[in-house]
Order: C-alpha cells, then sequence, then structure tokens
C-alpha cells in the first residue's frame, strides 16, 4: 500500500484512512487506482447521501409550489363565480312585502295620509320602480300590506328609492308610529324566479 500511500492524489488527511480501511483488501492495488482513488479518498464528492436531502427539498418546494399554483387557480375560478352569480343576483327584479298591524284605526288612517305623497313621487319620479301598492287587508281592518317592486335592489331600491328626499320625510313617520308602540312591521324581501308574471300589460304587449 505504499504506493497509494504516496500517491500525489491522496492528502495526507485522507491516507490513514484509506489504509485502515482497505488494508486487508483481497484485490491489488491496482483495483483501487483502476476504480479512482479520488472517490475512496472523497466520500463527501460522491456519496449519494449527501445529495438525497437536497434532492427531497427540491422535490418538497416543487410539489409545494404546484399544489399553491393549482389551489390560486381554484381559487380565481371561484371568485369570478361567485362574483357572476352575486352580479346576476343583485340585478334581478327585487320584490318587498311589508305587513302592517296597527292597534287603532286612527293610526292607520295616519299611515294612508303620510304614504300618499311618497307613493305619488314614486309613480312620477321612480321609473325603475315597477310597482308600489298599499293594499287593505279584507278580514283585519288593522292590517296594510305594502307591496314594493324595484328593477334591481342595489340601484332603484337602495339608492334611487331609499335616497329619495320623499322616503327620508316619511321614514320618520312611521318610525315614531313603531317607537310609540302603535304599528309593528314585518317584512320579507324576494328576487324573482323568472316564473310567471306580474304585469300583463307587458305580457301581451
Amino acid at each position: 500500500f505504499n504506493d497509494i500511500e504516496y500517491h500525489q492524489s491522496v492528502p495526507a488527511k485522507y491516507r490513514h484512512t484509506l489504509l485502515k480501511k482497505y488494508s486487508n483488501h483481497a484485490f491489488s492495488i491496482k483495483y483501487f487506482m483502476n476504480r479512482g482513488l479520488e472517490k475512496v479518498c472523497y466520500p463527501a464528492a460522491t456519496s449519494r447521501r449527501v445529495h438525497r436531502p437536497r434532492l427531497a427539498f427540491f422535490a418538497l418546494s416543487g410539489l409545494l409550489f404546484f399544489f399553491v399554483f393549482q389551489r390560486a387557480i381554484v381559487s380565481g375560478n371561484e371568485a369570478a363565480a361567485f362574483s357572476t352569480v352575486r352580479s346576476s343576483k343583485s340585478s334581478a327584479p327585487f320584490s318587498l312585502f311589508a305587513t302592517l298591524t296597527f292597534t287603532d284605526i286612527q293610526y292607520k288612517e295616519q299611515f294612508l295620509r303620510d304614504i300618499a305623497p311618497l307613493a305619488d313621487y314614486i309613480r312620477h319620479h321612480e321609473p325603475d320602480t315597477i310597482s308600489y301598492n298599499v293594499l287593505l287587508s279584507d278580514q283585519d281592518p288593522l292590517k296594510v300590506l305594502i307591496m314594493e317592486r324595484y328593477k334591481d335592489k342595489d340601484n332603484a331600491f337602495l339608492n334611487v328609492h331609499r335616497g329619495s328626499a320623499p322616503f327620508q320625510e316619511f321614514r320618520p313617520r312611521l318610525k315614531a308610529m313603531q317607537d310609540a308602540g302603535r304599528v309593528e312591521v314585518d317584512g320579507s324581501s324576494y328576487l324573482d324566479s323568472t316564473v310567471g308574471f306580474s304585469d300583463r300589460s307587458a305580457v301581451e304587449g
């Protein structure tokens, strides 16, 4: 093993390890020379175990990137779909039904006087309000039903109707009657299902 010990390509710090590891090897020194002393003496440069953590790291990084990218695409599609559904719902005709139950007939009559100017204003100044009806119950003289129908909820109802001056003047009067316990208001809102009709003249036209 003298040839190995004094081989120029083997640093001194590796010679002892090499001699100790292969001193009883049955093959000749030429075997190690042919296989490459560098591969024997520098395991850190050729060992697959050293590179396995790197490979695992790159593999996990690739999988993580793929997962994040895939999730971003799915989230984008879901957001687009939700936005489309929300937009279609907000642009559908919007209806509001409010039932008012008064404690005395005089309060019902006062309410009818208060709401009349508002209904007249809506008729002439809110073209996107499809209908606005105040109905009297034929079974209970203290009940009134208001049926409101708008072209859409966001603009025609929330912006134009509720933002008008006549509505801003009428609403506090009704609120005062509620606070005084003279009327109970129960309401529900709906969006069109496109089944049926509400205006026969529009259907016939």
